[in-house]
Parts: C-alpha cells; structure tokens; sequence
C-alpha cells in the first residue's frame, strides 16, 4: 500500500475525458493513494489533456506547469489527447522540455499510468509511453483504465454519472485531430454497459449520460446500436427499487442518426431525457462540404422535426464553428439564418482553430482571427436570444430537477440544479430544506426566471 501518497487529478476537454479521469481516481484509490483536490498539495497529478483547439493545447500545457510549481518533487504525468498530437509535433525532448512533466502518456496507455510512476519513482527516468492507438488488433477493452468507478467524486460533487461506451472516430472531419488521437471507432460490450449504469444507480446517481467520442458510431457484437444501448439500460434500471425516477441522457449525436421508427420506440421510455446534442458545426452546405461532414442542412433539419415530433418541446443543442476557411459572409448568413430556422434551444458557438495536421489547416481562405471572433459574437448574440425564449416557454410546464448543490442568490437560498431539459433551475430553500441535498430530483412547475436561462420553481414543489 503506498501510505501516506497523495494523488490529484484534472479533467479538461471532453466527457470521456471526465469519465476516464473518475476511472483512474479509483484505480489510484484502490492502488491506496489518498485523493485530494488538484489544488492540493500532492506527490502525483496526473492532468488529462485536451487537443481538440489550439486553446485547449495552452491550457493543458498551462495545467502542468500548474502541477509542478505546486509541488516541484512532485511526479507529474501528462496523459491523452494533447500528448499524443504535441509529441507527433513537437518531439519527446522538446515537449518534457516545455511542459515540464516527468512522465507522458498516449491515450492508449492510460491503464499504465500507476506502474509508469513507479517506474520513474525507481528511476528518475522521464518517461514517454504512446504506443500506437491504431495497431492491429486494438480493442475497446484493451484501453480500459481499471474498474468501475464507485461514486469516488472529489471535484465539484457531481452528482450524475458520464458512461462510456464508444471511443476513436472514424469520420475524419477536415477540421479535426481527434481521430488521429483517439484512433478508429470501437464500441463497449453491451453488457458491461448494462452492467456499469447499474452499478451507477445503485451508488446512487439518479442520472447517466451516455457519452463517447462518437457515440453514434455505436456498434455492438451483436450489431446494437446506441438506441439500443439506452433502450436496454432503462429496462434494466426501471425495474429496481427508485427506477421509476432514474433518467438517462445521450451525449452528443450524429444529426444522420436519427431514425423515425427507432425515435418513436425511443419516445415511449420516459426515462430518456428530451435533450439532444446535434452536432451542427455550420448552416451553410458548401461549408459543411469542405468540412467533410456527411449531410446538409436540410437532412439536419428533417433530424429535427423527427425529435419535435415524438418528444413534447425537446431542446435542440448543437455545437457551431464560425469563419471555417473559406467562410465567406454569405455563408456566415446562411448558418445565422438556418440557427434561428431550427430555433436551438442552446447553441455552443466557438471561432474556428487550426489544427496542423488536419486538411483545414491546409485550406485556402483562412479568415481572420478578429473576423472569426466578430463572427462568434454574432451568434453568442443570436443563442441568447434563442436561449431566453426557450427557457421561457418551459415556464408553467412541470419540471424535474435534480438538485447538484444550495446557493444564495438575490438575497435568498436555493437548491441548483438542471431540468430534463437540460436547463438550469432553482429551487426555494424552505421548511422542507432539510430533505433536500445533491443528487435528489425534485418535481414543481416553475413560475418565473432568473437572468435569461434559468427557471425558478415554485414553492409547492416534490420531492421524489
């Protein structure tokens, strides 16, 4: 047992990156580190990087300078995607030499990690391990971190669970490194799925997303898919003591993935959150096309009114690039005129970074910095609008909120949280305070809103 060593984590980047992060949290626990904080004192952090823009690669360079100026005899591991992208760019020597990390890992080394910092704790050697994600006979399996995390929750007290099932991609967006980081697409055992939201329920998460890096790629041994995936994971929790207050919300989806006969299936297990994350990235076809992404706006669009047509009001999300090479502003025009079109409920706007290595980069007609932020703007502005009317629409319509942690805000107490769909509410603090706490969800009909995305739940309120 290693008594007495303190273990500290940082998740950036995506929701793999969150669930990988918990996974290994255990595997150091179970190994008998204590975990603290990340801005704790520690003998190891590991920082779980993120390449997925150019700022995403500062800030994971930036967390582990961080690491080191908290503890310099510290040992220092920087793991994932940033690893794997800066070594190809930048070399071993020159990547220890920038981030000052004493042990680097690929992401298919991740399961490595604990025995890599005895090595150099033996040693003193800097280590470089990023065996190649691709080679042949790579499964989903073989890049798994250990086993299933028991609720081990030190950073922010999460109170739903993030469930991997898919990692790699296959579809090789222009823009994009992560298929070069996370190799090809490969899908989890369906039963160790089952077996794991289970395991979550009963720790007490009353909901699971399900996330991947394209979880619509989904493929079981049997052929199932992620509908499939979320269809088996509600029977099987709905029958245990409290399902019937159990909710499970998929991660981002693929517009092309939405199929009518499974939607409809799909519309009949309350369970499922109406929330969905279409990845979008441009309203313009000619834009979507130099981006390489494998539909129009009008089959996003037909995605569209399938979910409107089976869920009552679900909220649209989806992910937006603005100045794209190329991007003319006609084409600006046409994504600001197609979002207010679809009427997303939320949009996550961010301006264009070029990744060396992708096609994009490569691309004629780079639009400029300040252009691609005035473009980013423009539509910030238009989500806001969007966003604060489809918040006010959910006023009057019961909601279930499950509680995450108590505030004060405007000189009274509340329980934060998010509805069904996804929207921040608050719920008043009162008598019935005391049986309240994170991770219980509460049903009420909110009245009135705070700001222009967030409801505020009236008083006469359930506690489920």
């Amino acid at each position: 047992m290693r008594e007495n060593k303190r273990a500290a984590f940082l998740s950036l980047g995506c929701k793999v990156n969150e669930y990988e992060t918990e996974r290994l949290k255990e595997s150091f626990h179970n190994a008998g580190y204590e975990i603290v904080l990340f801005s704790e004192q520690a003998d190891v952090y590991v920082i779980n990087s993120c390449t997925v823009t150019a700022e995403a690669d500062r800030k994971s360079r930036q967390m582990v300078r961080r690491a080191r100026k908290e503890n310099p005899s510290a040992v220092i591991v920087c793991a994932g995607c940033f690893s794997e992208s800066a070594v190809k760019k930048l070399g071993e020597e020159q990547l220890f030499s920038e981030t000052k990390a004493d042990i680097i890992v690929g992401n298919a080394a991740k399961s490595d990690i604990i025995s890599l910092v005895e090595k150099f704790e033996t040693t003193h050697e800097r280590i470089a391990y990023l065996p190649d994600i691709n080679e042949k006979g790579l499964s989903y399996e073989r890049t798994e971190i250990g086993p299933s995390p028991k609720g081990l929750i030190t950073e922010g007290g999460r109170v739903r669970a993030f469930l991997k099932i898919q990692d790699g991609c296959d579809r090789f967006c222009s823009y994009c490194l992560i298929p070069f980081a996370r190799g090809r697409s490969r899908s989890r055992d369906l039963s160790a799925v089952v077996r794991e939201a289970k395991e979550f329920f009963e720790s007490g998460r009353r909901e699971i997303v399900l996330t991947g890096i394209n979880i619509s790629s989904y493929k079981g041994e049997a052929g199932e898919s992620l509908f499939d995936v979320a269809e088996a994971i509600i029977d099987e929790i709905s029958d245990l003591p409290g399902g019937e207050d159990f909710r499970l919300r998929l991660g981002s989806l693929e517009p092309n993935s939405i199929c009518e006969d499974t939607i409809k299936r799909l519309s009949k297990k309350k369970a499922l959150c109406p929330h969905f994350h279409l990845s979008l990235q441009s309203g313009s076809d000619t834009v979507l096309q130099r981006m390489n992404r494998h539909y129009t706006k009008e089959e996003f669009l037909s995605s569209v009114k399938v979910l409107r047509e089976y869920f009552d009001d679900p909220a649209i999300t989806a992910d937006i690039i603005c100045g794209f090479p190329g991007e003319t502003k006609s084409e600006f025009e046409e994504t600001l005129f197609f979002a207010e079109e679809v009427g997303f409920a939320k949009i996550h706007a961010f301006p264009f970074s070029a990744r060396e290595g992708t096609k994009a980069a490569l691309m004629d007609g780079q639009v400029k910095k300040s252009e691609r932020l005035y473009r980013t703007g423009k539509l910030i502005e238009l989500q806001d609008r969007l966003r604060e009317g489809y918040v006010k629409r959910n006023i009057g319509k019961e909601a279930a909120v499950l509680i995450e942690e108590k505030e004060d805000s405007g000189g009274s107490s509340f329980f934060s949280g998010y509805t069904e769909r996804y929207i921040r509410a608050l719920v008043p603090a009162g008598a019935t305070s005391e049986k309240l706490s994170a991770g219980r969800i509460v049903k009420g009909v909110p009245k009135s809103m705070q700001g222009n995305d967030c409801l505020i739940i009236d008083k006469d309120f359930i506690i489920l």
